[in-house]
């Protein structure tokens, strides 16, 4: 329950920052102290998740074959959806594209990511998640 709560609470943190930065990107302002933060906490929110994962790993071998391949999915794209963004951040100022197209494109990721953390939600509240978890 505590790890749930600390994902939870690093994927507020992390969306939050990351509309920040979209909105200071929309006004040319840079900081690089929020891009540094998003990288750390980043870092830590997929070091969390991996944790869990590797905690969890016997519950979701119990599930069926349908279950257990839709969650290793949507773990998948949980996971992709916190790099995609970083790596975006980091080699921004090396793309040749205007500000303009830069901006749309961080905003579609930081769209995207904000589905992987809803999705995510729906992943760790099953009904069949919890119950095995409960009974170990």
């Amino acid at each position: 329950m505590k790890h749930r709560i600390v994902i939870k609470s690093f994927n507020i943190v992390y969306a939050a920052l990351l509309i920040c930065y979209l909105v200071l990107l929309y006004y040319e302002k840079k900081f690089l102290f929020l891009t540094n933060s998003l990288v750390i906490i980043c870092a830590i929110s997929i070091v969390a998740k991996i944790l869990y994962i590797y905690r969890i790993r016997k519950i979701i071998f119990r599930l069926n074959i349908y279950e257990r391949q839709k969650k290793y999915l949507l773990l998948l794209y949980c996971l992709a959806s916190y790099i995609s963004p970083i790596y975006c951040i980091i080699q921004g100022p090396y793309l040749i594209l205007s500000n303009y197209v830069f901006l749309i494109t961080l905003a579609i990721i930081i769209i995207l990511l904000l589905i992987g953390i809803f999705m995510e939600k729906n992943l760790f509240n099953s009904s069949s998640l919890e119950k095995l978890e409960n009974a170990i």
